[in-house]
């Protein structure tokens, strides 16, 4: 009797517009141009608020809401080698966000647009640990669709990716 599904099936991997990193995983970036002015690299502040349904939506500033469950983070984009796609990188963690500040001020690397990071995880909840080691600096050598990303959008936890701004103008 044949089989229902092909020998070796695997369902497909459900890709998203974030960068993700899962226990064990070794995720290979390259930061790219974010479309502003001034920098590369959004800083702010977010928690999460429950809302009426349930769910979680993050809540962003660009300035502290003296929120008791604030964290600080950068966000920038980047092209996933990975997954072959461009994405949204969101760091809340101190410890990678030294370790890259440490690049960015290094004159054997310096701008972060010009090598990759392989950025690991290991562990879960309080044990969870994070490891970034550089590439030596060369040219980026991968074809992609790049993405316009709406920084304000994504500030107001609406569409990133929208044509339209859906909010009022940040400061950045």
């Amino acid at each position: 009797m044949p089989n229902f599904l092909p020998t070796g099936y695997e369902a497909p991997k459900s890709v998203s517009f974030y960068t993700k990193f899962e226990d064990g995983d070794k995720v290979k970036l390259r930061i790219l141009p974010s479309g502003l002015e001034d920098r590369n690299c959004i800083t702010g502040f977010e928690y999460f608020e429950e809302m009426d349904d349930g769910k979680k939506k993050p809540k962003r500033s660009i300035s502290s809401t003296k929120h008791i469950e604030e964290k600080h983070f950068w966000a920038f984009k980047v092209y996933n080698h990975n997954l072959g796609i461009v994405q949204l990188c969101s760091l809340k963690q101190k410890g990678l966000m030294k370790a890259l500040s440490d690049l960015f001020t290094n004159e054997d690397y310096g701008d972060p647009l010009g090598y990759d990071i392989t950025i690991s995880r290991t562990g879960k909840g309080m044990d969870t640990e994070y490891g970034l080691v550089p590439s030596p600096p060369k040219p980026l050598n991968a074809q992609y669709e790049d993405k316009n990303i709406n920084w304000n959008n994504w500030l107001d936890s609406e569409d990133p990716l929208s044509e339209t701004d859906l909010s009022a103008f940040h400061t950045f």
